[in-house]
């Protein structure tokens, strides 16, 4: 299955549906949209650990539930937008507050895009794996459909 690896919390706030968007520097392809899993990555950035301290971030987290290098759940992929296309008049996509403050945290670029998703899963067990970049083939041991 496609897995996609995200920094915590926004790995988390993406399994609990809290934030539906993410960003990323590259377009994902045609045939690629569907059910992917959700990698919480080791890494941390000083604006992931910026994003911990967000009242409107705290209030959906519990720390002790963050995982870090793991396969954490699973969301559809349904669309990859221009960031710029969020700010035109009938946008394809419309953030959330905490999106939006999620979108401010990363820095967002006018190069970069949006990956969209839906039903979120946040898994009851963790797989423990290595991170790639971009989208990567994984074999979870067991599923979240």
């Amino acid at each position: 299955m496609l897995t996609l690896s995200v920094h915590q919390p926004f790995a988390y706030l993406l399994c609990i549906g809290a934030i539906r968007c993410d960003l990323r520097s590259w377009v994902v392809g045609p045939g690629v949209f569907g059910r992917i899993l959700i990698h919480a990555s080791k890494l941390t950035t000083d604006s992931d650990l910026a994003a911990m301290s967000l009242p409107c971030v705290k209030s959906q987290i519990d720390d002790t539930r963050l995982l870090f290098g793991a396969i954490i759940g699973a969301v559809e992929l349904t669309g990859c937008v221009s960031i710029e296309s969020l700010w035109m008049p009938d946008p394809p996509f419309i953030p959330n507050q905490l999106e939006i403050a999620a979108l401010k945290l990363s820095e967002a670029r006018d190069d970069q895009n949006v990956f969209t998703f839906t039903n979120a899963v946040l898994g009851r067990r963790a797989w423990y794996s290595k991170a790639q970049a971009g989208l990567y083939e994984s074999s979870p041991l067991f599923s979240y459909d």
